[in-house]
């Protein structure tokens, strides 16, 4: 079995680092603080950089470090809010490409506050992240199990907002 390890900090620029025991490639994912792009840096047989916001031609992070991220055991899954419209963008790498994704739009999900805190889990077989939207202060949970959805926890459990 290969152990799977993320290591995240929060701060102005947050990175997350998958790490598998048995392989020789580690990542490191920030905010440039330049131009709001969600970069890569990643150690295969030396250092090298990805500027993943270009690469899938997604939406930038206005500046803001608000960004999470895991690996599956088989992807590695980024997450960060856009500032053009306060959604939560999935940035995922499959078949050799990283590929970009607008969860609150796909959700239906209500926009977000600009620096909500954003964190991220994989659970096994599912992906979670939770955020806090602009309307009611209220913590969602996004979840994929075949599809995401959105979950408000704050009102479905009728607790204060954030």
């Amino acid at each position: 079995m290969t152990a799977v390890f993320t290591l995240c900090m929060a701060s102005l620029v947050v990175l997350c680092m998958p790490v598998r025991a048995n392989a020789i490639t580690k990542h490191v994912f920030y905010v440039s603080s330049s131009d709001g792009h969600v970069r890569e840096v990643y150690n295969n047989n030396g250092w090298h950089t990805d500027d993943l916001t270009a690469d899938t031609n997604g939406p930038t992070t206005g500046g803001t470090a608000q960004i999470t991220g895991f690996f599956d055991g088989s992807s590695e899954h980024v997450f960060y809010i856009s500032s053009s419209d306060l959604h939560v963008r999935e940035l995922y790498f499959f078949n050799g490409a990283w590929h970009g994704y607008d969860l609150t739009a796909d959700t239906n999900g209500p926009g977000i506050v600009p620096v909500s805190p954003l964190t991220s889990y994989f659970g096994g077989h599912i992906d979670h992240v939770f955020y806090i939207n602009y309307v009611e202060g209220d913590v969602h949970e996004l979840f994929f199990n075949d599809n995401w959805h959105d979950i408000d926890l704050t009102s479905g459990t009728y607790s204060p907002s954030a």
